[in-house]
């Protein structure tokens, strides 16, 4: 029988929430408070939901963050997003770095919320498209297609947002 200790439970439970709390915050818009809120619920449900070996097993800990990331875009989907720019303040990050985020979640928040929820599986959480698939329940091809149109419009907001500011 395996047995962890209360530092490894800690440190995959960290690991798992970390990720969470970073597609929360891009998915409601920039809210920390929020955003932390979801990512914790989120980490208590899903651990509800799948056994203490499948949250820390090498393998098997796929099944609990597909449950956890699915979580949170249902928690996140209640919430209307809006962009806050306070975190970026707090960032250690010069100057048009944190314009640059600014631009980047601004425009992200203006993308369906959908579009957003597949565009960021895919390039921040890294997630391969049978995985988006297993947390979306949205075909692979429709997922392809739909990440890919979503890059394309964020491209062209940030471009036109850069644009208007000359």
């Amino acid at each position: 029988m395996l047995s962890f200790t209360d530092a490894q439970i800690e440190a995959g439970v960290s690991r798992f929430q970390h990720e969470l709390f970073a597609l929360a915050v891009c998915l409601i818009g920039g809210d920390h408070d929020k955003a932390y809120d979801v990512a914790t619920a989120s980490c208590a449900e899903a651990a509800g939901s799948v056994s203490l070996f499948d949250k820390m097993a090498g393998a098997d800990s796929a099944r609990f963050r597909i449950r956890a990331l699915g979580i949170v875009i249902g928690q996140c989907r209640e919430i209307k997003a809006r962009f806050l720019p306070d975190g970026i303040e707090r960032m250690d990050a010069g100057k048009e770095e944190k314009k640059m985020l600014r631009l980047l979640l601004a425009a992200l928040c203006e993308l369906p919320f959908e579009a957003r929820v597949l565009l960021l599986l895919r390039d921040q959480v890294h997630l391969a498209y049978p995985e988006i698939c297993a947390v979306t329940r949205v075909r692979q091809d429709e997922a392809r297609a739909a990440i890919e149109d979503a890059r394309t419009d964020l491209r062209k907001k940030i471009e036109e947002s850069l644009s208007r500011q000359g």
